[in-house]
């Protein structure tokens, strides 16, 4: 009795890799259907009404080194070419890029004029000495924001103060 369980234990590592080859091979035979829902087409691996069962074979021939290393060698150098297309935009956007100096878009610069001079008018018409504090600030602001953000003539005057 003792010689039976031992040669059954021996058995069984071999016995459950068959069994999960049986299962893990299983959904290759599996069957394919094709079916039409909402006027579009779906492959599925269930049945469906009005669907037909797809008859579908796994690839014929052999396989080629030379063919696989030439699809790899075309992917490369498409891959340069878009390599290359990424690096030819970000050196025209370098181009186009505005001065190192880090000057401001000419919008900016009007703006901040005008906030300048707007500040200027109302600290004058301003009676309340709250109000004429917070309009010389927001001119001072103005006026630094020109200062750093701004190219020459674009900056609020030293002598507008």
């Amino acid at each position: 009795m003792g010689g039976i369980r031992k040669q059954v234990e021996a058995a069984m590592p071999r016995l459950c890799l068959f069994l999960l080859g049986l299962l893990i091979g299983s959904p290759a035979l599996a069957q394919i259907y094709k079916c039409q829902e909402g006027g579009r087409t779906v492959i599925t691996d269930q049945p469906c009404a009005g669907g037909s069962e797809m008859n579908v074979k796994p690839a014929a021939g052999k396989f080629d080194p030379k063919a696989r290393e030439e699809v790899y060698r075309r992917i490369d150098r498409m891959s340069e070419e878009v390599q290359d297309g990424y690096r030819a935009i970000a050196e025209q956007q370098a181009r186009e890029a505005p001065r190192a100096g880090g000057y401001e878009e000419p919008d900016e610069c009007d703006r901040l004029r005008e906030d300048h001079a707007d500040a200027k008018r109302w600290e004058k018409e301003f009676v309340h000495p709250d109000n004429i504090a917070r309009e010389k600030a927001r001119k001072e602001k103005a006026a630094s924001d020109s200062f750093f953000k701004c190219g020459p003539g674009k900056r609020v005057s030293v002598f507008d103060e």
